[in-house]
């Protein structure tokens, strides 16, 4: 119990949150300028951007969603210990994968927020 529980699965969370964040805020942006520049009517420019860039940015981090979510499940540490030995023991259970299991509602989620953004 306690902060240890509290905080299972940060470090994964970090990496996958700060990647994403350069997914939403840099990639997507310039994908829709560049979209644009091309003459690309706006709303297809930002539909376009949000799909290429939310679908690219998801498949990046999904792994460390993945591997944080393992680790929360496992309050007690005794399954999946550290961010390392999580992304290894799936691995060797369900091969590369098992990192991207719901991956797809995950990407139409985040595109279609992104559509709205």
């Amino acid at each position: 119990g306690g902060f240890r529980s509290f905080a299972r699965g940060f470090t994964p969370k970090l990496i996958r949150s700060g990647t994403f964040s350069v997914g939403v805020l840099v990639i997507t942006p310039q994908l829709k300028e560049k979209l644009v520049q091309g003459r690309v009517n706006c709303s297809v420019a930002t539909a376009a951007a949000a799909l290429v860039g939310g679908t690219a940015t998801v498949m990046i981090t999904h792994p460390f969603d993945t591997i944080a979510n393992r680790m929360q499940k496992d309050c007690a540490a005794k399954e999946f210990p550290t961010t390392w030995q999580t992304a290894k023991k799936l691995c060797a259970n369900g091969g590369v994968s098992s990192l991207y299991k719901g991956l797809v509602p995950r990407a139409l989620l985040v595109a279609s927020a992104m559509c709205i953004m």
